[in-house]
């Protein structure tokens, strides 16, 4: 890729962070963070105060995606306010970044990678206690839902003031459709997948969805309430069909896309910003195109690789903050005059209410899409990924409202067990919570909004974080005063 980009124009260079020093089991993101801005400052990339020397490109590959992130949310953005936006932009030397196949949101080769298949695979072989180090670090936050990319989001995407926008860093994704295949996709290849990273998981359009309990115990039970942050993200996102994880790398196929996202940041002012939404546009146009094809195919592997996935990122905490690894989400399909209807019934219900058979039928099918794929973090099982196939997902509202005769509603229920016997969850108000099967185009517009709208049900090839609060509450037996009590 550097001899092409050269050869077309573009003066390139390559920095490799030392692949045996990333398997180390004690390299952390920081470190290797720390270690590119140390090579940045003595290629004259940046000065000792870290401000650019230059406009500089950027091209990153797999992993790279999460370290040239981290990198910029560190030295350059760590204030989301007017002023540090415009203070970073004007500091940081990157203008462009083309990443190729980013592990954004995670691989699910990750967990793979600490186990000891990973080992014997991917391990640094040197003598001695690291003979099997995997570089735990570096792939607890490649693991699928991890918390570090979920802390990430928050530092880099989930913003007021967000930079990767055209007038800012502009940021062009390129991603195949197309697994490893052979003897290395035969445990590299999974649904949603280019053999490695998740596909919905590289695109930066995110969104963050919290699910709000009642403001205090007593009220009215059955309004939890959605908030919702839409940052005015724009990135372009290209899914190429044929290619995988090692071909998006390979100038023979993705070398022209490479230089028209550079070239769309080429300009200056709202001339870049023009035309770098058209450029936008025009990626997204070519990954439904070629989406079509592959599902018009008369093979069924590609058939089967033209479906496109939503991942959703989940986190259960309760109010006071404390992680609730130990929940189960329960979906379900109901017919709206029923949800209507149980909603206003259950309201500060110590149970949830039950289902009509042909609801319990499809909330049964319901479930099995919805949670077909779900990967809790290994580490804080309070973060879990759900990875869901969207036209698997549409469809099944579609033929539970041919089913039910009106119109199906997309719905789930949380449950968490208590602490003990005086203190537990209050989950009145989450036992009937609806997720909606509309449009995905509210997801636009101001950077945060606080009304009572629930989150859209599918939105292909993207990753939309979820966070669920609930109250934590305590019976009379525990007590605060001045007058000693005696426990019964």
């Amino acid at each position: 890729l550097k001899e092409f980009l050269e050869a077309h124009g573009h003066p390139a260079d390559g920095i490799y962070y030392g692949d045996w020093l990333s398997r180390e089991d004690n390299i952390s993101y920081d470190d290797v963070v720390a270690a590119l801005n140390r090579e940045f400052h003595a290629r004259g990339f940046i000065d000792a105060d870290n401000a650019g020397l230059g406009d500089l490109d950027v091209i990153v590959h797999s992993t790279g995606g999460l370290i040239i992130r981290h990198w910029l949310a560190r030295y350059y953005f760590q204030h989301d306010s007017a002023a540090g936006l415009k203070a970073g932009l004007a500091r940081c030397p990157v203008r462009n970044i083309v990443m190729l196949a980013p592990a954004n949101f995670g691989s699910p080769l990750a967990a793979m990678g600490k186990s000891w298949v990973g080992g014997i695979v991917k391990g640094t072989h040197q003598l001695g206690m690291h003979f099997f180090a995997t570089g735990r670090q570096i792939l607890n936050g490649l693991e699928l839902g991890s918390e570090y990319q979920w802390a990430l989001a928050h530092r880099d995407l989930i913003r007021t003031h967000p930079y990767f926008v055209a007038g800012g860093i502009q940021v062009s994704v390129l991603v195949g459709m197309t697994g490893l295949g052979g003897i290395a996709g035969f445990f590299a290849d999974k649904a949603g997948s280019d053999g490695t990273v998740v596909i919905a998981g590289t695109n930066l359009n995110s969104i963050e969805y919290r699910l709000l309990p009642p403001p205090a115990l007593g009220a009215d039970q059955s309004q939890s309430s959605w908030e919702y942050v839409c940052p005015p993200l724009e990135v372009a996102h290209r899914v190429f069909r044929g290619l995988n994880h090692h071909s998006i790398t390979d100038p023979a196929n993705t070398g022209p896309a490479v230089l028209d996202a550079l070239a769309a940041g080429a300009g200056t002012g709202p001339a870049r910003a023009s035309a770098f939404q058209a450029h936008v546009r025009k990626l997204a146009a070519d990954t439904r195109a070629d989406y079509e094809a592959q599902r018009a195919s008369g093979n069924d592997a590609d058939r089967r690789t033209g479906t496109a996935y939503q991942q959703y990122l989940v986190h259960v905490r309760d109010e006071p903050g404390l992680a609730l690894q130990d929940f189960t989400l329960e979906f379900l399909l109901l017919r709206r005059s029923r949800f209507e209807a149980l909603v206003a019934g259950s309201k500060g219900q110590p149970a949830p209410p039950t289902l009509l058979p042909d609801e319990q039928v499809a909330s049964v099918e319901f479930q099995k899409l919805m949670t077909r794929d779900v990967h809790p973090y290994s580490q804080n099982r309070a973060y879990r990924s759900f990875l869901i196939d969207v036209a698997s997902a549409r469809l099944a509202v579609e033929s539970a409202a041919k089913l039910f005769k009106e119109e199906a509603v997309p719905a789930f229920r949380l449950y968490v067990p208590g602490v003990d016997d005086h203190i537990y969850y209050d989950l009145r108000s989450l036992h009937i919570v609806e997720l909606d099967a509309g449009s995905a185009g509210a997801v636009s517009g101001r950077a945060s909004r606080k009304r009572p709208r629930r989150p859209d049900f599918v939105h292909a090839n993207t990753t939309t974080l979820l966070e669920l609060l609930v109250r934590r509450a305590s019976e009379d037996t525990v007590w605060v005063g001045l007058t000693p009590h005696q426990h019964p």
